[in-house]
């Protein structure tokens, strides 16, 4: 299995700029240690093209997000490959970073309705009947993991461009689209700093974060600039100050910085408004599990103690 872009990045941008060749420079970044060709996966096609002549950016196709691979033909033409593949490297670890930080939050409440759902069994089970603590459990694990599925799928479908059915739409936080316009806003600054055409570089940026606001702007941005406009007559959809900042940094020649800045402050806005949503959510989570917990040992010590008193008389 190939490590994590980040990783083979990272590793290409060194072993580049100390002078290997692309061919032995994938087969390190990759960590192999048998011989090219011989796992039989993917990569190895991109070691062959490189070694029989091919571009990186031709031989990486299918490989990295679209994005990458503009930067990549852009640094080709610039000679700018070193400090490229740096960058690369960086934006993978933002996205990892995210990513794990978004697991790490989701770990307690998961937990605790798989515990819940636990709990919820053993009243039935102790009078084993299976079928009637099955229910109880699936009571709370099929939205546990309706929640989690509809998020993977957001991501996945964000990452590959495509769209989604309107109803997972509910699913898309203000997190989530604060995240996607900054994927959006510092795709389009990274490929304009590496030189990428801004007709190539608008559509990449919007794929980059498809369902953010940002995304939809510069689908309109893309007429823009076919028309002759600057870019920052687009930016309609944003938020006031980050669209004040764009327009003066495009302005001023300083495109890449100002988006850089903007995705940051919308990097740190979903990462705000994630940690207060999964702080709210915790005492949620408790009480909704508790009060369904006691109402399943309330009902089922309410029919031992019918029970006992029929017997009884």
């Amino acid at each position: 299995m190939a490590p994590p872009l980040a990783v083979v990045f990272r590793s290409l941008s060194q072993l580049h700029g100390a002078g290997v060749a692309w061919p032995e420079a994938l087969h390190g970044a990759l960590g192999r240690r048998e011989a090219p060709g011989t796992t039989g996966d993917a990569w190895d096609g991109a070691i062959a093209a490189v070694r029989a002549g091919s571009p990186l950016s031709v031989a990486v196709s299918g490989l990295v997000p679209p994005v990458d691979r503009a930067g990549i033909r852009a640094a080709e033409s610039s000679g700018r490959m070193e400090e490229l593949l740096a960058g690369l490297a960086k934006r993978h670890e933002d996205i990892d970073r995210r990513r794990q930080a978004e697991r790490g939050a989701l770990a307690y409440p998961l937990l605790m309705a798989h515990i819940a759902a636990f709990l919820m069994m053993i009243p039935d089970l102790a009078e084993r009947r299976t079928g009637a603590a099955l229910r109880w459990a699936l009571l709370i694990l099929i939205p546990t993991h309706l929640f989690l599925w509809a998020r993977r799928r957001l991501r996945r479908a964000d990452e590959t461009g495509t769209t989604v059915a309107g109803w997972l739409g509910l699913f898309r936080t203000k997190a989530l689209v604060d995240e996607a316009d900054a994927k959006s806003i510092a795709s389009l600054g990274w490929l304009h700093e590496a030189g990428v055409p801004p007709l190539e570089a608008l559509p990449l940026a919007a794929a980059a974060g498809i369902g953010g606001r940002a995304s939809a702007d510069l689908v309109d941005a893309y007429n823009e600039v076919s028309a002759g406009r600057p870019i920052h007559g687009a930016w309609t959809r944003i938020p006031e100050d980050l669209r004040s900042a764009l327009v003066t940094g495009e302005v001023a020649g300083r495109l890449g910085e100002a988006c850089e800045r903007a995705a940051r402050t919308l990097d740190e806005s979903a990462a705000h408004r994630r940690e207060v949503a999964f702080a709210r959510m915790k005492p949620i989570v408790i009480l909704v599990l508790g009060a369904i917990i006691g109402y399943r040992v309330i009902s089922f010590y309410s029919d031992a103690m019918k029970q006992a008193m029929s017997f009884k008389y």
